[in-house]
């Protein structure tokens, strides 16, 4: 049997894993299927044809075709992640700006946005073995998909990217060739953990990009929606984009502290279980109270009854002044009126209380 664990050479073209010999591979790539292969290769892809990306990508590594699996991303494989246990190794690159989502958009050339997906796992399984091998990943993904908060409007929850692929890899010789591979087993236990650790750890997105995940809404639309309201009652002295830059400041230093995304992620989840379980919840019911209770805490916690106030207000005014959070589902436009009021408030107190306020550079 090959040694372990397989070993793997990064650059920014290209991810290898060499398996030391030729194993049995299961792989959603454009040349994969159930087949022998000693490597598998995550090759930068530039968003041409795929088969003549994937063709050229073996040739400029020197590595035969016929030996080879490849899984082609937008992200830089040299950011790829990797870890190994005492029975699965795995290596992911992570790229989440096109969610793929129950109900959502459908297109048929697929984008570059990607999770790509490499399990090996040391025990040697039948063909079916390395199938079930192939679903517990693909199940594992979607579950860091999902805790990773990615948007998906009013379509059903995230299963991860529009153009995700994966390639699992077992020996083809060995002891007790296993039928299995569910996450209730050694082997395949300890792949899904590899690979739902290793996605969340390679999030490399934004603030403005995880908030608008989680909520629908960014920070950039969050303070425009400020600007719009603070507008219609401006304070003497006090311009608009200056007002833009303090409130931004403000904003980020809220959702630097966990408790205001602990808040958000419940708003995000309730909406996430009322969409699925509750038929009327599009129309915002009028017994649904829960959504101003989670934006009041929201408001509250950032600045008191004066935050709870001003997030009232912004609620109520928010279709009247063409508020971009007037669009959002029941849970998150209340989530987003807390955070905004909050720090609206806040900054008005530093105003008129004549605080001088620091902008980095």
């Amino acid at each position: 049997m090959a040694a372990w664990p397989p070993r793997i050479e990064k650059s920014s073209g290209a991810l290898i894993v060499d398996l030391g010999g030729e194993w049995l591979v299961a792989s959603t790539g454009v040349d994969g299927g159930l087949r022998r292969a000693r490597y598998i290769v995550v090759a930068r892809s530039e968003g041409g044809d795929p088969w003549r990306e994937a063709s050229k990508a073996l040739e400029e590594l020197g590595l035969e075709k016929n030996r080879a699996v490849t899984l082609l991303t937008a992200v830089d494989p040299s950011k790829a992640r990797s870890a190994w246990g005492e029975e699965a190794f795995a290596a992911v690159t992570v790229g989440l700006s096109s969610p793929s989502c129950i109900g959502g958009e459908r297109f048929e050339a697929p984008r570059l946005s990607t999770i790509n997906v490499v399990a090996v796992v040391r025990r040697p399984l039948t063909e079916a073995g390395l199938l079930d091998l192939l679903r517990t990943v693909a199940e594992a993904k979607t579950v860091a998909a999902r805790d990773l908060g990615l948007w998906c409007g009013d379509a059903g929850p995230p299963l991860g990217t529009v153009s995700d692929a994966i390639a699992v890899a077992a020996p083809l010789e060995g002891d007790g060739l296993l039928p299995w591979s569910g996450a209730g087993t050694v082997h395949g236990g300890e792949a899904a953990e590899l690979v739902y650790r290793l996605v969340l750890e390679g999030d490399e997105r934004s603030l403005e990009e995880r908030l608008w995940g989680l909520l629908g809404v960014g920070l950039d639309s969050l303070v425009a929606d400020a600007v719009r309201a603070y507008s219609s009652a401006p304070v003497p002295g006090v311009e608009a984009g200056e007002f833009a830059g303090m409130l931004r400041e403000i904003l980020e230093q809220a959702l630097g502290d966990p408790n205001v995304w602990a808040l958000l992620a419940a708003a995000r989840g309730a909406h996430d279980y009322l969409k699925a379980s509750l038929r009327e919840y599009t129309g915002d019911p009028r017994g649904l109270i829960a959504d101003e209770l989670i934006g009041s805490m929201i408001a509250l916690y950032i600045n008191g009854w004066r935050g709870l106030l001003a997030a009232y207000w912004l609620d109520r005014r928010k279709k009247v002044l063409s508020l971009e959070i007037a669009g959002l589902p029941p849970m998150l436009d209340d989530a987003a009126a807390g955070l905004l009021g909050g720090a609206y408030s806040r900054l008005l107190d530093g105003i008129v209380g004549g605080l001088t306020w620091r902008r980095q550079h």
